[in-house]
């Protein structure tokens, strides 16, 4: 599914702090894409305002020309994916704007290529992976699933396009076909594009998806939601 672009469409900020990046990534009206992508396992809280401030003096946008948000809700790091979370919302409510959520393995999905049937395969550690079918790229066909990595094999089979950090296991497991053009996580330009393609009445304050339960207490996310509103 490729996404076509008004030549007038909403600014949109994308964010992802779900697993090990910290990115970002603003549409401009006109259609210009500006993006930045950091590979971290921890400190997403302590960068993801600052990453915010860049992106928009990179695009020559202040915060309140942003028109809708999209952010990852996972599943993904239980604490990481909160903080892109707390900001989104932080941001929403401060300047009034719609904020969508995207979950991880929809925006995974959109890296397909086009009317193509596929799944999405996340590693979730544990001998465990997160699975979900989709009809085309961001076109969800049931609900996401944790699977041991066991009986991976009763849901892939030879003839499936697989994407995703899970991937590689489900080539060299499942003997499942892999796209090479595809990253192994997200794409955050396609996420942002994505959102000008998301229905207003979508619009809500996005929890984050775990799929598997938390086994850790989550951090609240309410030190960056003060600071994203500058509360």
């Amino acid at each position: 599914m490729e996404h076509e672009l008004r030549p007038q469409h909403p600014v949109i900020l994308a964010l992802d702090t779900a697993h090990q990046y910290c990115q970002g990534a603003i549409v401009c009206a006109n259609g210009e894409l500006h993006q930045i992508i950091e590979r971290r396992s921890r400190g997403h809280a302590e960068r993801i305002i600052s990453m915010v401030d860049e992106l928009l003096a990179l695009a020559g946008l202040s915060i309140k020309q942003i028109e809708r948000f999209v952010v990852t809700t996972g599943p993904g790091s239980f604490t990481g994916l909160r903080v892109g979370l707390a900001a989104a919302r932080g941001f929403g409510v401060a300047l009034n704007t719609p904020v969508f959520g995207v979950s991880t393995l929809e925006a995974m999905s959109l890296s397909a290529p086009p009317q193509t049937p596929h799944k999405v395969v996340f590693d979730a550690r544990r001998d465990q992976h997160y699975l979900q079918n989709f009809s085309a790229p961001g076109m969800a066909n049931g609900a996401p699933q944790l699977v041991e990595n066991a009986d991976l094999g009763d849901h892939i089979g030879p003839t499936d396009l697989v994407l995703g950090t899970g991937a590689t296991f489900a080539q060299a497991h499942c003997n499942a076909k892999g796209d090479e053009a595809a990253p192994e996580w997200l794409d955050i330009a396609r996420l942002a594009r994505y959102g000008a393609l998301l229905d207003d009445q979508g619009a809500y304050a996005p929890e984050p998806l775990y799929v598997r339960s938390a086994d850790a207490k989550p951090q609240t996310g309410k030190s960056i939601a003060r600071e994203a509103t500058g509360s």
